[in-house]
């Protein structure tokens, strides 16, 4: 870039017995750097005058401009900075000050032994005294001299008694991991005496949902920590699910987490809900040959959790169940010998919870290839309507394969190759 130059001539701005003064005003460039400021007058018959004077031209020094409070443009930024001060050590001062707040699990500990209190106080006869969970010693206790039928069915209830569970649903229908759930709030009747917890752990373990929210959890540690006759009562488990776990779980062999003891009523995966995505059908292959396998569980769910799965969730569901029957007319029709499944589930997925069921059944028996297409012909059809009403994807590309996969799908639905 070349450097400003400017011409300009002097005028006379002020005279003197004996002399005249010549000034000239102008406005400095806008680029810093050094600069000369040089005079030249040459004139016939007069002394010739020559001057030449170097200047810098830079920006204001940090300690050339006024102070931040006289800059209006600067009073917000203060007031920021003061009302954050303020309001810290308002904080640090109601924290330190403040007593803590009773937990909610000692609130209902507190009304359901309450209500148990009352229970045992209508039973017993008004003219004797009654004893209850505060005596000092078991025989004292009138709870403890019920009918082990009636004391069993007192557990029960209040075992059942809790609504709230690991997966809870939003207003809006959506069924997300319900984080302040802990299986400990229900267990807590264990702790009353030790007749309790020995008598009547495999009922509280069996009535209890077990949720394990930390995707970094090592979930087999936890289960072969537990005896085997323990490992037996529990009935449902809920786990925070991602890439990593999904690996791990088309690993198993023929039971939940390869433990022959674990018989599950439920077991629930719920998605990572984080900014990366969900490839499910990365493993919908390896998952259908799990699922004929797969025994001591009646009840498996998948929950979106408001994750982000690539292709959609009701996308993934749908191919799952397309793959799964047609992997088993192959394994039936088209290998010699038929290898059928030990395993029959049934499904079904709610849209409006973004949850899909698999319901474990009885295996199907190996029957004439015509018979077989009229029993499945109700499940293709309902998968049909559901295909149809997929979710829709964002991506452009997704659309030019889904037209594919069914062209492909009814070149070779089941026929042979």
């Amino acid at each position: 870039m070349l450097s400003p130059f400017h011409r300009l001539n002097l005028t006379p701005s002020q005279k003197t017995a004996n002399a005249t003064i010549f000034t000239q005003t102008f406005k400095l460039p806008d680029q810093h750097g050094i600069f000369n400021f040089y005079v030249n007058y040459r004139r016939p018959f007069v002394t010739s005058v020559e001057e030449k004077r170097t200047v810098t031209v830079r920006h204001f020094a940090h300690d050339e401009w006024p102070r931040s409070y006289v800059i209006s443009g600067a009073w917000p930024w203060i007031s920021g900075i003061w009302v954050t001060v303020v309001g810290w050590l308002v904080f640090v001062g109601l924290w330190l000050y403040s007593k803590p707040a009773q937990p909610k699990q000692d609130l209902k500990a507190a009304k359901s032994m309450s209500a148990a209190t009352r229970t045992i106080e209508s039973i017993a006869a008004p003219s004797r005294p009654v004893l209850h969970l505060t005596a000092k010693r078991p025989k004292d206790s009138r709870l403890l001299l019920l009918p082990t039928e009636l004391l069993t069915q007192i557990f029960e209830y209040v075992f059942e008694g809790s609504e709230t569970g690991p997966v809870t649903h939003m207003p809006n229908g959506i069924a997300v991991l319900n984080a302040s759930y802990t299986a400990s709030s229900k267990l807590w009747p264990m702790l009353a005496c030790r007749q309790f917890y020995y008598d009547y752990q495999y009922l509280a373990l069996a009535y209890t949902s077990f949720s394990i929210t930390s995707p970094f959890a090592n979930i087999d540690a936890r289960l072969l920590s537990l005896a085997p006759n323990l490992q037996s009562a529990i009935r449902s488990l809920t786990f925070v699910a991602d890439d990593r776990h999904f690996r791990k779980l088309i690993a198993w062999g023929n039971c939940p987490f390869d433990m022959p003891n674990l018989n599950l009523d439920t077991l629930t995966i719920v998605l990572l809900s984080s900014s990366r995505w969900h490839f499910l059908f990365d493993h919908t292959k390896d998952l259908i040959q799990l699922l004929r396998r797969l025994h001591n569980l009646k009840r498996l769910v998948f929950v979106r959790n408001n994750a982000s799965v690539k292709g959609s969730f009701k996308t993934w569901c749908n191919r799952l169940i397309g793959l799964i029957l047609k992997i088993d007319h192959e394994q039936r029709y088209l290998v010699d010998p038929p290898c059928l499944e030990q395993v029959w589930w049934s499904w079904e997925y709610d849209a409006k919870a973004q949850t899909f069921t698999l319901e474990a059944g009885e295996a199907r028996e190996l029957v004439g290839e015509d018979e077989y297409m009229r029993e499945v012909l109700g499940l293709m059809e309902t998968l049909r309507v559901s295909v149809e009403s997929e979710e829709w994807n964002p991506d452009p590309r997704t659309t030019l394969l889904l037209s594919l996969r069914r062209l492909v799908w009814d070149k070779t639905a089941w026929k042979g190759p």
